[in-house]
């Protein structure tokens, strides 16, 4: 289930904090970088005057008290020479006791000149406060674009929510409860419009789907009652002879399996209600089962011999003899065991085993699909399971 921190709103606020934060940091930076950039091309022109000075007038004082004349780097101050030792191309350095200076080596006279401009700082000295300031425009401008994404996330999300609501409230079978005009001509509009249309395209196909599944079923019944009422008259007149009995007996089981087969597949349509619960033992259900497959004759049956379970027996039915119908055709003179295990049955064959899984129907009966379609319908859980040494698929009951 999605939590509202993911939500598409938040989503979108968050982002737009975050490239507020970046463009605010970006800001701070380059403002800073620029503060100095500029007092330092201030002291640098400056000392390129004292250097014109001198240059005019040799043999002069420099025109800035803090300015002063070196004719080597043996006499710089104690601070500076040290570090001047250290990074011999550098022109600015930083001193002890919060001295700060810059450098200019003058070719005519040969001389250098060394600005000690502690005094003269503006940035640094300012730079907390600088910091204070700049801290709390971004801070504004963080609470200003966050309104703003909040706001813009909003109006963008609420008619997708009003979409989901329409979606989540619409019953199953309903007309859709979207109307693309209430929403705006963009891609959400089109989007409502491409749900309500898919809605609909549903809606036919499943009134189509029932129908067929209603008439089929219709349909069927009427032959399956003739060919039961045929084969109940003809045991009734006792003039079959001795050998024809047990294959008797074979149509009357097999027309009975078709009635609780039609019965079943018009449930997955929602046309029939479910039958109740019943009583019923699992084993006997199990025996008439495998009565309707002669084909298997590797059998073995694991189950108590007075199993009393309550459910769909009619369902259970249909998807067992499914299952061993599957297991005669797919894995012939193969071993089939069903065993009860922690509240399972177990239907289990060493055949070849199959790679499509329950969905590809093509090929297996009713097919795998169809078996997993009635077991959510009747509440039955299952489990399939298949490889190359055979198959097993586990009924949870």
């Amino acid at each position: 289930m999605r939590t509202r921190a993911s939500s598409l709103q938040q989503r979108i606020v968050l982002a737009f904090a975050a490239l507020s934060l970046f463009i605010c940091a970006l800001f701070v930076l380059l403002s800073l970088a620029m503060m100095y950039t500029v007092e330092d091309s201030f002291f640098e022109r400056m000392l390129a005057e004292e250097a014109e000075h001198l240059q005019a007038q040799p043999g002069t004082s420099p025109l800035r008290r803090f300015v002063s004349l070196h004719a080597s780097t043996a006499s710089f101050p104690n601070d500076l020479a040290a570090a001047f030792a250290a990074e011999p191309r550098r022109r600015e350095f930083a001193g002890s006791e919060g001295r700060h200076y810059h450098l200019l080596q003058v070719q005519e006279p040969q001389v250098w000149l060394v600005a000690e401009v502690s005094s003269q700082l503006q940035v640094r000295p300012q730079r907390a406060q600088l910091l204070s300031r700049l801290g709390q425009l971004c801070a504004a401008l963080l609470l200003a674009s966050t309104a703003l994404g909040w706001w813009l996330a909003r109006q963008a999300t609420q008619p997708l929510a009003r979409l989901d609501r329409a979606l989540r409230d619409a019953e199953p079978g309903a007309a859709s409860l979207i109307d693309p005009a209430s929403y705006p001509p963009n891609e959400i509009g089109r989007l409502a419009e491409s749900l309500r249309q898919a809605w609909q395209r549903n809606k036919e196909f499943a009134e189509r789907e029932k129908a067929f599944g209603r008439d089929a079923s219709h349909e069927l019944r009427t032959p399956m009652a003739v060919i039961a009422n045929a084969a109940e008259l003809m045991q009734a007149r006792g003039e079959l002879p001795a050998h024809a009995q047990a294959p008797l007996a074979r149509i009357r089981e097999a027309s009975r399996h078709m009635a609780l087969t039609v019965r079943s597949l018009l449930s997955l349509s929602g046309d029939a209600p479910l039958p109740e619960p019943r009583e019923f033992d699992l084993r006997a259900l199990v025996e008439q089962a495998l009565a309707q497959h002669p084909a298997l004759t590797r059998v073995e049956i694991d189950l108590p011999p007075s199993l009393i379970l309550q459910g769909q027996a009619e369902a259970l039915s249909v998807i067992v003899s499914n299952l061993l119908g599957n297991a005669a055709q797919h894995a012939p003179g193969s071993l089939v065991r069903l065993d009860w295990r922690a509240g399972e049955l177990r239907v289990t064959d060493e055949g070849p085993g199959f790679a499509d899984g329950p969905s590809a129907s093509a090929g297996f009966g009713f097919g795998l699909s169809i078996v997993q379609r009635l077991c959510e319908r009747h509440g039955i859980g299952l489990s399939i399971a298949s490889g190359p040494a055979g198959s097993t698929v586990a009924l949870k009951l």
